[in-house]
C-alpha cells in the first residue's frame, strides 16, 4: 500500500513537474513571440500543441503571416512608390519629351497668325529697307540726277520709252478710235503728296480704250507747267487722269490748261489745298467728266511714268484740246507745290499718233 502510495505520489510529482514546464515553454514561447524574436517552427509546433489552439485563424505562425502580410505590404511600399515614380517619371518624361517635340515641331510649323504677323513684319522691314530716296524737280535731287538716287531708279536715264515727250510730227491713224468715257460723278479725298495735289477717286469710273480693253480710273493729279508740250510749247497746267486694268496695266489721260476763266470744277479744290502732306485728306465731289474737253481728239503714244521710278509700259493719251483755268487758280497751286514738271524725253524712234474728233 505504502509503494503504491509512493507511486502514486511519484507520478504526481512528476505530472506537476511536466505541466510546469510545458506552461514555462508556452509563456517563454508567447513572450518571444511578442517581442518579435523568430520562433523555431518546431517551438512554434509546440506552443501550438501546448496552446491547444487552431493553428489556422489564431496560431502565432497565423499571426506570424499576418505580420508578413503587413510587412510585405508596407515591404511593398517602396516598389509602389518607386513604380509611382517611375511611372511618374515616365508620365513626366513623356510629357517633357512630348514637349520638347511640340517645341521643336513649333519651331518648323509657323502659326498662321503668327505668320501672318511674322510675314507682315518682314514686309514692314523690307519696305524700310527698300525706302526710296527722296527726290524732288530740282537741285541734286532733280529729273536730270533721279537714276542716281537709287537703283531702282536707273531706268529714268536708261529706258527706251520716258515720259514726258514734246507732241510733234504725229501720224494720224485710222486704227486708232475714240475713247470710251464712262465717267460719273464721284467721290474722292484730296491730298498733298509732297510732290503734287492728288485726288484719289472712289471706284466706278471707266475708261475704255481703242482696242476695247477697260481701265478703271484711280486718282488725278496735276503739274505745273505742263510735263507734254506742243511744238516745244508748254501749258501752264497739266491734269493727269490715272487708270489701270485688271492685269496692272496703266493708262494716262492728260489735259492740258490754258490760262483764261475760273475752272468751276475746280474751283473749291484749288481753292483749300491742303498745305501739306501731314493734312488731313478732304472729301470732294467731283465729275471728272467734266475735266475732259468737249472735242475728244488726242495724242496717243508709248512711254512711262513722268515720276521715279520711271517705269514703262504706259499707254499715253493726251487730249489735243485744253480747258481754262484762272491765273489765280494757277498761282495758287504754284505757290504751294512749286514747278513740277519732269523735262520732255527723247523720242527715240518712237511713234506719235493723232485720233481727231
Amino acid at each position: 500500500m505504502r509503494l503504491r502510495v509512493s507511486q502514486f505520489g511519484a507520478w504526481i510529482i512528476a505530472l506537476a513537474i511536466s505541466g510546469s514546464l510545458h506552461v514555462g515553454l508556452f509563456v517563454f514561447s508567447y513572450m518571444k513571440a511578442k517581442n518579435g524574436t523568430p520562433i523555431p517552427p518546431h517551438d512554434a509546433h509546440q506552443s501550438a500543441q501546448l496552446s491547444g489552439e487552431d493553428h489556422e485563424t489564431s496560431s502565432p505562425e497565423g499571426s506570424s503571416d499576418h505580420g508578413a502580410s503587413a510587412h510585405d505590404a508596407h515591404a511593398e511600399s517602396p516598389v509602389a512608390e518607386e513604380h509611382g515614380s517611375v511611372g511618374g517619371g515616365q508620365g513626366h518624361n513623356k510629357a517633357e519629351e512630348h514637349g520638347s517635340t511640340t517645341s521643336a515641331e513649333e519651331e518648323h510649323k509657323i502659326d498662321p497668325v503668327e505668320a501672318s504677323a511674322d510675314s507682315s513684319h518682314k514686309e514692314n522691314k523690307l519696305t524700310s529697307a527698300n525706302h526710296h530716296p527722296h527726290w524732288a524737280y530740282s537741285g541734286n535731287e532733280g529729273p536730270g540726277r533721279w537714276s542716281e538716287l537709287d537703283e531702282n531708279y536707273a531706268i529714268c536715264a536708261s529706258g527706251e520709252k520716258q515720259s514726258p515727250i514734246n507732241l510733234e510730227f504725229a501720224a494720224e491713224s485710222e486704227d486708232l478710235h475714240s475713247l470710251q468715257f464712262n465717267y460719273k460723278k464721284t467721290f474722292g479725298f484730296v491730298i498733298n503728296n509732297g510732290h503734287t495735289i492728288q485726288i484719289n477717286l472712289d471706284p466706278g469710273n471707266v475708261l475704255t480704250l481703242p482696242d476695247h480693253e477697260q481701265y478703271d480710273l484711280l486718282q488725278i493729279h496735276f503739274h505745273s507747267p505742263s510735263e507734254h508740250k506742243e511744238d516745244n510749247i508748254p501749258y501752264p497746267l497739266e491734269a493727269h487722269l490715272v487708270h489701270k486694268n485688271k492685269a496692272g496695266g496703266l493708262a494716262v489721260v492728260g489735259v492740258f490748261f490754258e490760262e483764261g476763266k475760273t475752272n468751276q470744277v475746280l474751283k473749291d479744290i484749288f481753292e483749300h489745298l491742303p498745305q501739306s502732306p501731314n493734312d488731313r485728306q478732304r472729301e470732294v465731289s467731283i465729275s471728272p467728266m467734266q475735266l475732259l474737253p468737249v472735242a475728244r481728239s488726242f495724242y496717243h503714244y508709248e512711254g512711262s511714268l513722268t515720276t521715279p521710278p520711271c517705269s514703262e509700259g504706259v499707254k499715253w493719251f493726251v487730249m489735243a484740246k485744253p480747258l481754262m483755268i484762272s491765273g489765280r487758280q494757277i498761282e495758287n497751286f504754284v505757290s504751294l507745290i512749286g514747278e513740277n514738271a519732269r523735262p520732255a524725253q527723247p523720242l527715240r524712234g518712237r511713234k506719235i499718233l493723232v485720233h481727231y474728233e
